[in-house]
């Protein structure tokens, strides 16, 4: 009982202290599971010593005289005392580990942090994303998957998630337009900021097979006016959208998405359309950004996993995203219609 308590009082303590550092969520973390882990290991060492001295008698001890009986017992006492002022003390280490210590660090050394985070490779700028929708009430974006992808009905949506990020993330692509969010911060005490949002085709498929395309025509709520960014990936062209103007982000003279600082109180968020016609696009997105001053970069997407886009290929049997009848979940229904040549389906 006592190696038990022991155990959960190492690892309270240490998940306690690693919680209290300014460090990043995932540094945070990777310290937690290493106190886990050491209160685990402690545990097992003092129930395999527990069971040594327990069963580590031998007939010579047993038939030992009474005196030196006496004298293990009390070595037993000794050991029980010890062990409870070691959970006595490990908890007054956590305790003051936790609210001393740790302010201390933050305080007088809000770098070191930052050097945990460094060591690890931990990066200073987090970037979460959706794709391929704007949100849930987003109805333009539609998804479509290539012949000898998977099939339709094998699918089984849920309210859960839009069943167009459902199929996006099992190989379908969107189609004809498609959006994705980016939410940028930053970890304290770092100088972040964001200098280039970029596309990088990595192939264009002119005349792609594709199987069907899924739709959702009833959205939620009203339209939002808020500026965004609008990828052309025929033209591989970045614009700046602002009500009903267009501006191209590579002008000298317009709006600009270079330059902007990240900060875990100040967090960003940056909308994004794109429209692909005339085939199939497998690309990705290059943030360009520095940390301190030292340049870096992160790609949303990748080479071996690219994001993927199509639109423009006539014949496509259309399906729309409807409740199920039985009122649990999603299913789709056939339309009777297919798609044109002529973006916009």
């Amino acid at each position: 009982m006592r190696a038990l308590l022991i155990a959960v009082i190492l690892l309270a303590s240490g998940i306690a202290v690693v919680q209290t550092l300014n460090l990043s969520t995932t540094v945070r973390a990777v310290l937690s599971v290493a106190a886990a882990l050491l209160a685990a290991m402690t545990l097992f060492l003092l129930v395999k010593n527990f069971r040594k001295n327990r069963i580590g008698r031998t007939d010579t001890d047993a038939a030992s005289s009474g005196s030196a009986e006496a004298a293990q017992s009390a070595v037993g006492a000794v050991n029980s005392s010890g062990l409870t002022l070691g959970v006595v003390a490990i908890g007054v280490a956590s305790f003051a580990a936790t609210n001393v210590l740790g302010p201390i660090i933050n305080r007088y050394f809000p770098e070191f942090g930052v050097y945990v985070d460094d060591l690890l490779d931990s990066s200073a700028l987090d970037i979460e994303y959706q794709w391929p929708i704007m949100s849930d009430c987003d109805v333009r974006t539609a998804v479509a998957m290539q012949a000898g992808g998977r099939s339709l009905g094998s699918y089984s949506f849920t309210f859960r998630e839009d069943p167009r990020v459902t199929v996006a993330s099992a190989g379908g692509m969107a189609w004809d337009a498609g959006g994705i969010v980016l939410s940028f911060s930053a970890k304290k005490n770092r100088n972040v900021v964001v200098h280039s949002i970029s596309p990088i085709i990595l192939g264009i498929e002119d005349k792609p097979r594709v199987a069907w395309v899924l739709q959702k025509t009833k959205g939620c709520g009203g339209g939002d006016d808020s500026p965004y960014l609008l990828l052309n990936l025929k033209h591989s062209k970045l614009l700046i959208v602002k009500g009903k103007n267009k501006f191209d982000s590579s002008a000298a003279s317009g709006p600009k998405i270079r330059d902007f600082p990240v900060s875990t109180e100040k967090p960003i968020t940056v909308p994004l359309v794109v429209e692909a016609c005339s085939g199939l696009y497998r690309w990705m997105l290059k943030v360009e950004y520095s940390v301190d001053g030292v340049r870096k970069e992160q790609t949303i997407g990748s080479e071996k996993k690219p994001l993927l886009a199509a639109g423009g290929i006539a014949g496509v049997p259309i399906y729309d995203i409807v409740p199920a009848k039985s009122g649990v979940g999603r299913t789709v229904e056939a339309t009777g219609k297919t798609t044109d040549r002529n973006c916009g389906r």
